[in-house]
């Protein structure tokens, strides 16, 4: 009789990785970790399919506000440069897609194109922004008006500056006094490599804006930088490898056909996703070391430690309020506090419907007491925390239930006795005096 073949399972594969990168340090163990579990391969699928749907629109957008600050024609080379890997079928590429562009006439579309071309282009940013919020473990997106608002940002005002910082250095490089410099000066040899890693500077300047800008995260400048100088390093590596590629491929065209160039195009844009999405995960890790140590980069932490936090975050959040100051947000807490931003944002969710803190208006959201914080007992907030987020909103039974033993009963009879006449306030107290 014939036996079915044994075929490996994926969970098999994935603890094979797991041994494999079990010696590396924590940080390259974290990176081989958010790949091999498959979310960032899958979100930089998606973002492919989203280009192809808005690359040309998202174009026509910028190329319309481009003219005019009289940039446009700097749109071209840049496209060109990014296609560079691709070879011969990037410049046909890039050709087309600007002839595309060009007759997208955005003037004559009318009320209902412009708001299908608009939303089509801000669709691109919508994906990426949610791709960085699953890096960064943000689980709440931004309000709609101010989702809106930033990625107008991002569509108007981001292609003028990027475009703006080429154009200047591409005026130095080819300006009289720097080609002077360059025949004249003993060490032009160090000129010359300056002029060389000029557009590569601009291309890290260009993905730490996005690092910083796109999460709904307070994203640190300096974690930002060295993901998007990594990401810019990596870039270029996997650019002359793909070349490279593209140079010795020439047998896809016979099996492909017309196909080759959309798939080579597909390839490509997959694989600088990617790309982008690792520099924001090393960035992540830069910001938020506390996730290195976890086994699958989530932090479970028990019932006792859940508590614990419980309580820490309320006494900043009533202690920042009798101290008069800025209301905590999310990642404040977290950086003081020195727990993962996740943590956090759920303690801060639990007391939120628990009535105990509010959320104020505007981005970041800030939280306050929702009322006097000597009115808020202690035991009846961790009696609300024990049974969230199971029964979320509705306090659990002191009693313990009829069939709770009778030392479960009396231990929860000691924790009442302790915290007998104990307030939010007598907490933030303590907060000040260890402060102090």
């Amino acid at each position: 009789m014939t036996q079915p073949l044994d075929h490996a399972s994926p969970d098999a594969e994935t603890d094979l990785i797991a041994r494999l990168t079990l010696r590396l340090p924590p940080l390259p163990r974290a990176l081989v970790r958010d790949f091999t579990q498959g979310q960032l391969g899958l979100r930089a699928m998606g973002l492919v399919y989203t280009t192809l749907l808005s690359l040309v629109p998202l174009l026509a957008v910028s190329f319309s506000v481009l003219k005019g600050f009289g940039v446009h024609n700097r749109v071209e080379p840049l496209l060109l440069e990014a296609l560079v890997p691709l070879g011969e079928t990037g410049k046909i590429i890039g050709t087309q897609l600007i002839q595309f562009v060009e007759n997208a006439r955005v003037a004559v579309l009318g009320t209902l194109g412009l708001v299908l071309l608009i939303y089509t282009s801000v669709s691109l940013i919508q994906k990426t922004e949610e791709a960085f919020n699953h890096i960064w473990h943000v689980a709440r997106p931004r309000s709609l008006a101010n989702r809106f608002s930033h990625y107008l940002t991002v569509i108007l005002i981001a292609p003028v500056l990027f475009l703006s910082a080429s154009g200047l250095a591409g005026s130095i490089q080819t300006s009289a006094p720097f080609t002077s410099l360059l025949t004249s000066v003993p060490g032009s040899g160090l000129l010359t490599l300056l002029g060389w890693l000029l557009p590569y500077l601009i291309l890290a300047a260009a993905f730490t804006f996005i690092y910083v800008s796109l999460p709904q995260a307070h994203v640190q400048f300096r974690p930002a930088l060295v993901g998007a100088l990594a990401a810019t390093v990596l870039w270029r590596l996997t650019g002359w490898g793909f070349g490279y590629f593209m140079a010795g491929s020439t047998h896809l065209t016979a099996i492909y056909s017309g196909f080759a160039i959309p798939i080579l195009f597909m390839i490509w844009v997959h694989m600088a996703w990617l790309i982008l999405l690792a520099g924001a995960s090393l960035a992540f890790y830069l910001q938020h070391p506390e996730y290195l140590t976890t086994a699958d980069g989530e932090a479970r932490p028990g019932c006792q430690l859940q508590e614990r936090w419980t309580l820490a975050v309320a006494g900043q959040v009533a202690h920042r309020h009798y101290q008069g100051g800025l209301p905590w947000d999310r990642d404040g807490l977290a950086q003081v506090l020195g727990l993962p931003c996740n943590l956090v944002g759920n303690r801060l969710e639990l007391l939120e419907a628990g009535g105990y803190l509010v959320r104020t208006v505007g981005e970041p959201s800030r939280y306050v007491p929702s009322r006097d914080p000597d009115t808020i007992d202690l035991a009846g907030l961790l009696d609300f925390a024990r049974g969230y987020p199971e029964t979320p909103g509705a306090t659990p039974s002191r009693s313990g239930g009829p069939t709770a033993t009778a030392i479960e009963v009396r231990l929860d009879e000691a924790r009442q006795q302790a915290l007998a006449g104990l307030t939010l306030k007598d907490l933030a107290d303590q907060i000040g005096a260890v402060g102090a």
